[in-house]
């Protein structure tokens, strides 16, 4: 086991220094071989003929699927480990199905196109982009820094789909990826995330068909509840962007234990991190079991949820009645991580075990300032809650910051590690 450790963490290294890669894309499993019986006429391109306006004249018809069909969706292309090693291979030479398929750092190209692929039918993640990242020995920009974030957050989207025989082996399998990006960014690998723009990805989710059909499961032991890898199915980040993006948390201390200490981008034993954040009291109103509902309470602030008439999500990593049973019996806590005009994106949280930690139970998104409801006039309000909506009545992100972080601060304080009057902001380890 100790070996296939070692060499494990090496992938980057064997993979990215390689000169050729060859793919048995076309097999549908191991037992079949590199080279099929095919017809060569079916990689020619098919013309036929149209007539617009009485004019008639000749076109090739082309399938915009083609790439997909002959190289992202094959079997091969769905294991996580082959991931890895396409993405960090210079070249690989694809032997599909009806074609030969070729991709390397300055062109995508096959049989019907040799001289490049159409716009219409490209890779999802291409060669060409993971060269522009990978060969920055350091961002030089906030920008690089948002793009490199992207790319990262497209390579989680698409290797959380691939399939994985061992569920432990989720970091383990993308480390070598997680070593170049590390060499690109001069960034902290936090078990999936990137300390830096941690507040942009601690926000992440799963369909909901993926919660129901691959609930959480804690043994054996592979990644913090906070990580995307501590969960199976595609995962997605808020897509939060423009100039008004603000981040409202930052990674301050991290503890992660790899099982292997020469990888650090690994499996891991364990795992925490400490935020500095603003951490509230989470309320859903009439939260119904398919994880609909009216409207939250984060704190004193009170977001309006139309039915149907509205992008705001809840997506829960836990069984939905015994989320609904910590809702009502007021349980629940939150720390809003994200917001842009029109979104506010969170993490829900539980407090986990005697010692004060939380483990993070899922994620929530939630419209805004529009979204916002104006309670001033409402009776049931206390007066320290009815000075707090009129502040709102101000359609400014800053306002919105402001409250969520004066609720934060007011009354008992909640469970921490410490909270500091003057920035009224706690810090929390999570698990």
């Amino acid at each position: 086991m100790a070996d296939w450790r070692r060499e494990a963490a090496r992938m980057r290294d064997v993979y990215s220094n390689s000169f050729l890669n060859l793919s048995a894309t076309g097999a549908p499993s191991s037992s079949f071989p590199l080279f099929s019986q095919r017809d060569h006429t079916d990689a020619l391109p098919q013309k036929t003929g149209i007539e617009i306006a009485g004019v008639a004249s000749e076109c090739y018809l082309l399938d915009g699927e083609m790439w997909n069909d002959d190289v992202t969706d094959t079997a091969i292309n769905q294991r996580a480990w082959v991931f890895q090693e396409r993405i960090l291979a210079r070249r690989v030479l694809h032997f599909g199905k009806q074609q030969l398929v070729w991709e390397c750092c300055e062109i995508d190209a096959a049989e019907r196109f040799p001289n490049g692929m159409p716009i219409v039918s490209y890779s999802p993640l291409s060669k060409q982009e993971c060269a522009a990242v990978f060969s920055k020995t350091r961002l030089s920009s906030s920008s690089d820094g948002i793009d490199a974030l992207r790319f990262w957050q497209r390579i989680v989207e698409i290797y959380s789909r691939c399939d994985l025989t061992k569920s432990e082996d989720k970091l383990v399998a993308l480390s070598g990826v997680a070593q170049q990006m590390r060499s690109a960014t001069g960034d902290q690998y936090l078990a999936g995330l990137w300390k830096q723009s941690m507040a942009l990805q601690l926000p992440w989710w799963r369909e909901s068909i993926d919660r129901r059909r691959k609930p959480r499961s804690l043994v054996p032991y592979r990644a913090p509840s906070w990580s995307w890898a501590s969960v199976d199915g595609q995962i997605i980040f808020p897509g939060l962007t423009g100039a008004d993006l603000k981040e409202l948390i930052h990674v301050v201390e991290n503890d992660l234990h790899p099982v292997y200490e020469q990888d650090a981008t690994g499996a891991l034993q364990w795992g925490s991190i400490k935020i500095e954040c603003m951490l509230n009291k989470l309320f859903f109103e009439n939260l119904e079991p398919d994880d609909s509902f009216d409207g939250l309470r984060i704190g004193k602030v009170r977001f309006a949820v139309p039915r149907g008439g509205s992008h705001s999500f809840l997506s829960p990593e836990t069984e939905g009645e015994e989320l609904r049973i910590w809702n009502e019996k007021n349980e629940l806590y939150c720390v809003a991580c994200c917001v842009a005009t029109g979104e506010l994106c969170g993490i829900i949280l539980t407090p986990s075990g005697e010692v004060i930690t939380y483990s993070r139970i899922g994620s929530f998104s939630v419209g805004t300032p529009e979204g916002l409801q104006n309670e001033s006039q409402n009776e049931d309000l206390g007066p320290e809650e009815i000075e707090l909506a009129r502040m709102l009545d101000i359609s400014d992100l800053y306002a919105l910051v402001d409250a969520l972080k004066s609720s934060s601060g007011e009354g008992n304080r909640l469970p921490c590690d410490s909270y500091n009057e003057s920035s009224g902001l706690y810090e929390i380890t999570l698990l």
